[in-house]
């Protein structure tokens, strides 16, 4: 029998500094494939500073099955003075974590007196899937090394 899962099955909540630790072991291997997929230019170490120093936040999303709440993924983000961007996310599963979390990244934004979201992503797989979100292209950027 093929599971059905129900949008307020999902939760999400921003992990107290006080537990990072213990966050950092189950979000890992997640970190090396989402940095290992966008090329980014942060590591683990980088990222635990950055959450240690609570200049962004950790957002541990999970979702209730039968036998418990398990995590599905997380994100993680910094504030600007009016939205919050979001600079990693990470699904355990095919699905897209900003679409599976959207309600409550919203609901995080209004609570926080945000008036937007903002990512950016180098793959382009983001334009469509942003667009059906709700997002709007803001900014595009281009590299080119110095030799």
């Amino acid at each position: 029998m093929e599971q059905v899962t129900l949008p307020d099955a999902i939760q999400s909540h921003i992990v107290d500094v006080k537990h990072l630790d213990e966050a950092m072991l189950l979000i890992e291997p997640g970190l090396s494939i989402t940095q290992e997929k966008t090329k980014a230019n942060w590591n683990s170490y980088h990222v635990y500073f950055e959450l240690k120093i609570e200049s962004s936040k950790l957002v541990m999303v999970t979702e209730q099955m039968p036998d418990g709440r398990k995590p599905v993924g997380f994100f993680i983000f910094t504030e600007t003075p009016d939205s919050i961007f979001i600079w990693v996310a990470y699904s355990s599963s095919q699905s897209n974590i900003v679409e599976i979390a959207m309600d409550q990244i919203m609901t995080l934004a209004k609570n926080l007196g945000k008036s937007s979201i903002q990512f950016g992503s180098p793959r382009r797989g983001w334009e469509k899937a942003a667009a059906k979100l709700g997002f709007e292209v803001e900014e595009v950027r281009y590299k080119k090394y110095v030799q």
